[in-house]
């Protein structure tokens, strides 16, 4: 098992960086590595083993050795898997790009309270066989939580994007019968339908040039590169954006993993119609943070949720996932879990 996880490790650590620094047993970061370098290791390492991996078990300052002995301890970890099983089980859905070291480290905070199961959300070519509609991405949701939840009372909490698809995953659940215990939205923005105009502007907007994946972006040729993934996903028709993501694959590793996962991402999120949303007849909390609370505290919620719970944040939408955060949304879940045993 060690020799198959170091074979795993290697590959993937020499794909994106060198040999030379797997060899001499180097930080991550040291090596030159970043997080969106870091998220494509993962993925490498997960595709060589054939299982996904706890994403909170990656640091950036790890060496090979290190990501050697915690995947080893992930896949023998028995007795840890027993502790967990004590902490309440809370359905974590990420952003559109999916999960990223960034959200793994705020988990990891509440490592010792709550127990987080990330929702999968589907990849490009799932995209695709799915018309790429918002209703693909719900339906994997609730396949994997009735899978590892049954009928036990369901806890869920959706950051920005993730929001949505916990929203509706919710009120599927809902309807059908199941308990919903707690929903958690993280700044997620409910508005209205934009016009083409404004649609257009959000290829130039700052969330989108702030984001993780993004940022982490050196040189004006990827960037340019990335924006037309995110310019295809968003305008062009699927079967063409299959085609071109296949054509994508032949650049080297890290650009081609960076253009896919600008493509899949943008899918995503423009599945998403928020009009269409319906109300939730269960209770939801949302953790908002000072950016967006001018002129609509409740970021519209109100309308689809009449027991809503609005929790201010300190903070811009990007910082929100601090201390105070995870003591509030701790404190919150463990309230709701008290109320439904």
């Amino acid at each position: 098992m060690t020799v198959r996880i170091r074979d795993a490790v290697k590959l993937a650590w020499t794909t994106i960086l060198d040999k030379q620094s797997f060899q001499a047993d180097t930080q991550w970061h040291a090596a030159g590595g970043d997080s969106l370098g870091a998220l494509q290791l993962w993925h490498k390492i997960e595709s060589e083993l054939g299982t996904k991996l706890l994403l909170e078990t990656l640091t950036l300052d790890m060496t090979p050795s290190d990501l050697v002995n915690a995947i080893k301890i992930i896949l023998n970890a028995d007795e840890a898997k027993a502790h967990d099983q004590r902490l309440p089980s809370v359905f974590y859905f990420p952003h559109a790009h999916g999960d990223t070291p960034s959200l793994a480290a705020f988990r990891s905070i509440m490592k010792d309270n709550i127990r987080f199961v990330v929702i999968n959300y589907p990849q490009l070519r799932d995209m695709v066989s799915g018309g790429g509609t918002f209703n693909t991405l719900v339906d994997a949701a609730e396949v994997q939580i009735l899978a590892q939840n049954g009928k036990n009372p369901c806890f869920m909490v959706g950051t920005s994007f993730g929001g949505f698809v916990a929203w509706e995953t919710a009120r599927r659940l809902t309807a059908a019968g199941r308990r919903v215990a707690f929903l958690g939205l993280m700044d997620s923005r409910l508005g209205q339908r934009r016009s083409f105009f404004a649609r257009v502007g959000r290829l130039f907007d700052r969330d989108w040039w702030r984001s993780d994946y993004f940022r982490e972006l050196r040189g004006p040729s990827k960037r340019i590169l990335i924006f037309a993934a995110r310019l295809l996903a968003i305008y062009f028709p699927l079967s063409v954006v299959y085609q071109v993501d296949r054509l994508g694959m032949s650049l080297p590793a890290k650009t081609a993993f960076e253009f896919r996962l600008a493509l899949v991402s943008q899918l995503r999120a423009k599945s998403l119609r928020k009009d269409l949303l319906e109300p939730l007849e269960a209770p939801a909390t949302l953790f908002r943070s000072d950016e967006y609370d001018m002129g609509l505290p409740d970021h519209g919620w109100n309308r689809l949720c009449n027991q809503l719970v609005v929790v201010p944040i300190r903070g811009g939408h990007d910082s929100m996932n601090s201390k105070e955060l995870c003591e509030k949304l701790v404190q919150a879940i463990e309230i709701s879990g008290h109320e439904f045993s």
